[in-house]
């Protein structure tokens, strides 16, 4: 089955609360499209931060409430500063919890708006859970447990839909592709890939490539491998004295163009300029 043979993204769970959980504060991040079998939640607390799901865009404020299911592609995107809470939750727990997890996908998620019970509002059970997480009480971890339960069955009956065998098994085919192809990437992301390298790898044709790609993907497939490239660039302005030129050779960013139009619309400003802030920063 794809959720044990094909995981995109390693996540590693706390044990003592049977789920991943965090509240940080970041700036200027990119995560590119990835997929995992975990349900994760996310808030925002401060900032602002755009959410892509498949192809669908969420610009999500202060306050926002977003759930991602399991084998969901999607990526984030933030400039500036921001703080998130953020909680997966293993496939192993929700399948065992949920009968019929597999066919399952959470829809109509509740917000905070009137009519809402104070005991039935997801976010208040996302902040009474980061109280608990940060004050670590005597038996904090069963508090914690309790009302991890408490918010999978208020989004369970908050609204959820079947999802057909036959388009479970087709999800499972594509993202068994793409994970080929973004395992690929993930090796040869400082070699000059093309199209006809990608589509072999896929098992289709260029033209028919391009179109699966950005389909399922959201984003073109040249846009994915500058959107890997970048997030290395990001880090080694920070991280080493290379000049600007030998990290994109590094990272082998060939099209300068496409790329610096690329960091502009994440981060505002050039990777020189960038550099800067983040020496200012320290």
């Amino acid at each position: 089955m794809l959720q044990n043979e094909s995981i995109h993204e390693e996540v590693r769970i706390q044990q003592e609360i049977q789920s991943l959980y965090k509240n940080y504060e970041a700036s200027d991040y990119l995560v590119a499209n990835h997929w995992h079998p975990h349900l994760e939640i996310l808030y925002l607390l401060k900032g602002c931060l755009l959410l892509t799901v498949g192809d669908q865009e969420f610009s999500l404020n202060p306050g926002s409430l977003a759930v991602i299911n399991s084998h969901e592609i999607h990526s984030t995107r933030c400039s500036g500063i921001n703080k998130v809470i953020m909680l997966q939750i293993p496939y192993e727990l929700l399948s065992a919890s949920i009968p019929g997890f597999d066919h399952i996908r959470f829809v109509n998620l509740p917000s905070c708006t009137e009519g809402v019970l104070p005991e039935e509002d997801p976010t208040r059970l996302l902040l009474a859970l980061n109280d608990i997480y940060s004050q670590k009480e005597d038996g904090w971890q069963l508090q914690f447990r309790s009302l991890l339960y408490r918010l999978l069955y208020i989004l369970y009956r908050a609204g959820h839909e079947t999802v057909s065998l036959s388009v479970k098994i087709r999800s499972e085919r594509n993202l068994t592709r793409l994970q080929a192809i973004t395992d690929y990437v993930k090796v040869h992301y400082k070699e000059p890939i093309t199209l006809a390298e990608a589509a072999k790898v896929s098992g289709f044709n260029p033209e028919y490539f391009c179109r699966f790609f950005k389909k399922h993907m959201g984003v073109t497939f040249l846009t994915y491998i500058q959107t890997v490239r970048l997030s290395h660039v990001y880090e080694e302005l920070s991280s080493t004295d290379y000049t600007i030129t030998e990290i994109l050779e590094r990272h082998g960013v060939g099209n300068y163009r496409l790329f610096m139009k690329l960091f502009k619309e994440t981060y505002g400003c050039t990777p020189l300029q960038k550099r800067k802030q983040l020496a200012q920063s320290s």
